[in-house]
């Protein structure tokens, strides 16, 4: 009778390949044969990392393979996702409650590691919607935030967000699909009149949080549950307006996990994009010739509030301002994929409703609201604009004191022009920003519009409200987006 341990090691590895990570730890434990087996076995682990995800390593992998050799790294990450998917499967609720942060680090990981090669055939985000695709996850992993609790009929401190609420936002914003049915989100009431709320209290802005979706406390780190709100307010809006049946004007916020994969951006050709009907989806993948793998993934749902013009208009807390960018060079590299044409998308309170819902009337018997309460509930229609902007990179500088080291601040300049509304003198401007990585290793954009030679902090005719924008073309002089009957002759179409 031949034996376990009389088979060859090749034989050996293929059955081990049809075991989970965790048995093989037991397993190990058997025998000291099998100890020196499967505890110093880095190829096997390796081969059972790639058969089930995608990861970073898959790209040069001699040398990857080499350092993760020594380092074990495939069985780490293999133990670590295997109780990532019995979190997940486990029908104890409690349990997934306590899990949120380990969660939140798995599915950025995979997100992080997933192959750009096809969005819809990358492992990682295929087991991530599989996983998300339960009622009860969604609920308690992307439904946790402070947001909800409100809807909840629950009171939260504004002041002490927890750490379980915030990845739980982060968590929401990853999957990047706005949860708006109370039914699945368990609260009871629409969640957009406290979304709303949240992203136009003026309270929330100041220059600890860079005017912008950033932490009160200035350190500078993302504020995820700005961000959820943010996400959900720009997503009602658009919904409603039913703008989407624009071919050019479709963001991701429709299927989970869209767009995660780093490297993924995929632009269609001019030709492609005219033989594709209004109202239809894009293909699932262009042919490889138009594919763009320098370009970073972008997200339509890392939107920023702006409270001056359509931008956010803060840039001296690590903009270096006392540096000059580097001239612009043919060559001048682009690691952030800014040169382009954007389509860019904003919702906003017109300043007597935003100056009302913060500074209106209140009785003489009505005590002041506590900083850390919330505003009340504000269910209201905002107006959209949808912006086309074409940019490019100007320039360059080293990192500043509050950025990530080693990374570049970009400089881009451009113009942006309306789709729809030509009448609105304010709409079309020349603009101009910076694009860096804060030390928290988010990609953080910073804009300016430019009137007449003059960069404008504020602008009286608005638009005041959250703002995002997705590429359609990485050639910044692309017409891609503009409506067919746009006659407008005069020289500000340029990039200057």
């Amino acid at each position: 009778m031949v034996h376990l341990l009389d088979l060859p090691y090749e034989v050996l590895n293929l059955i081990f390949m049809h075991c989970e990570p965790s048995l093989l730890v037991q397993f190990s434990r058997c025998s000291k044969a099998l100890e020196r087996i499967l505890l110093d076995n880095p190829l096997l682990y390796r081969e059972m990392y790639l058969s089930k995800y995608h990861g970073a390593s898959t790209d040069n992998q001699e040398d990857n393979v080499a350092r993760d050799v020594r380092s074990g790294q495939w069985q780490r990450d293999l133990l670590q996702y295997e109780k990532f998917e019995e979190v997940l499967a486990s029908d104890d609720a409690a349990l997934k409650g306590e899990q949120i942060e380990f969660v939140a680090d798995c599915v950025q990981s995979l997100t992080r590691n997933a192959s750009p090669a096809n969005d819809e055939k990358s492992r990682n985000l295929f087991k991530l919607r599989q996983l998300f695709n339960n009622p009860e996850n969604l609920r308690i992993f992307m439904c946790g935030s402070s947001l909800f609790a409100r809807a909840r009929g629950e009171a939260p401190d504004l002041d002490s967000i927890t750490k379980r609420q915030l990845h739980s936002a982060k968590l929401h914003c990853l999957y990047g699909a706005p949860i708006e049915d109370s039914k699945v989100s368990g609260s009871g009431e629409d969640i957009y009149p406290y979304a709303v709320s949240r992203v136009y209290d003026l309270r929330n802005y100041t220059d600890k949080t860079m005017w912008g979706p950033f932490s009160k406390d200035g350190s500078e780190t993302v504020d995820w549950e700005m961000m959820e709100s943010i996400m959900i307010v720009l997503n009602h809006n658009l919904r409603l307006c039913r703008i989407f049946q624009n071919i050019f004007i479709q963001p991701l916020w429709s299927r989970p996990f869209a767009g995660m994969a780093p490297d993924s951006l995929v632009l269609y050709p001019p030709a492609e994009y005219m033989s594709i009907p209004s109202g239809s989806t894009f293909p699932s993948s262009p042919s490889p010739e138009h594919r763009h793998p320098a370009a970073p993934a972008i997200r339509p749902n890392t939107a920023h509030i702006s409270l001056n013009t359509n931008d956010n208009a803060n840039d001296n807390k690590s903009s270096g301002k006392n540096q000059k960018p580097e001239k612009e060079s043919p060559q001048l590299s682009d690691p952030y994929g800014i040169t382009g044409t954007w389509m860019r998308a904003v919702c906003f309170l017109d300043y007597s409703e935003l100056y009302t819902y913060n500074f209106g009337f209140v009785p003489e018997d009505t005590p002041l609201l506590d900083p850390s309460e919330p505003r009340w509930p504000l269910n209201t229609d905002e107006a959209i604009r949808m912006i086309v902007m074409h940019v490019k990179v100007t320039g360059r500088e080293a990192a500043g004191p509050g950025d990530a080291p080693g990374t570049p601040v970009v400089h881009f300049a451009g113009v942006s022009r309306p789709r729809y509304a030509y009448w609105d003198a304010n709409a079309t401007a020349n603009v101009k920003g910076t694009v860096r990585t804060t030390r928290e290793g988010e990609v953080r954009w910073t804009t300016f519009s430019v009137y007449h030679g003059e960069t404008r902090d504020y602008d009286p005719q608005g638009p005041v409200g959250p703002t995002a924008f997705w590429k359609i073309s990485n050639s910044p002089d692309s017409k891609m987006g503009r409506p067919d009957d746009d006659n407008d002759d005069d020289d500000d179409g340029g990039i200057h």
